[in-house]
């Protein structure tokens, strides 16, 4: 899967001339991409984040891209998004900690936390959500530090495990 992930996002940035020269024709400066990411409920809606912070977004399939603004989204390189079916969760770049979520499929981005986070400024791993009853989504966050819960979309938080998280794994919608 790791194998693929990188094939796709190397064909996502770069073409083979016809003279077999290789050049750089999409996201980047020839630099690291990572997360490469397909929303399980729309195959157009892709997302991709580079070393230079830029965060960046297709709607049909990657024939095009656009790089999501500074101020929503930046350097979500450490921990690949969460989506719901609502909306979409990612980290953005503050110490790894600083969780976002998106309920218009990537385009804008707010903060689910105001203030300090429960796992403090322990970078954020690993994330999950599921869409609950009552239109409420869960979300979880998986640090170096714990497991934390949240059945209302980030308003509370409950820490579920003290030790380090090595992923989340989740079943349903």
């Amino acid at each position: 899967m790791r194998q693929l992930a990188f094939v796709a996002a190397m064909l996502l940035c770069s073409t083979v001339r016809a003279d077999g020269e290789f050049t750089v024709t999409g996201l980047g400066g020839g630099g690291g991409t990572f997360t490469p990411t397909v929303s399980p409920w729309d195959p157009n809606l892709l997302f991709l984040s580079c070393d230079m912070s830029g965060v960046y977004r297709s709607t049909d399939r990657g024939k095009t891209w656009s790089m999501i603004h500074y101020k929503y989204l930046y350097g979500a390189i450490g921990c690949r998004p969460a989506f719901s079916t609502k909306s979409m969760y990612w980290v953005c770049a503050d110490y790894g900690s600083n969780l976002r979520v998106s309920r218009d499929r990537g385009l804008t981005w707010s903060k689910v936390i105001d203030g300090e986070a429960p796992w403090k400024t322990a970078p954020i791993t690993h994330l999950a959500a599921l869409a609950g009853k009552n239109g409420r989504e869960t979300v979880l966050v998986g640090t170096g530090t714990g497991v934390w819960v949240s059945p209302d979309g980030g308003t509370s938080w409950k820490q579920v495990a003290a030790d380090s998280c090595s992923g989340i794994a989740t079943a349903g919608t």
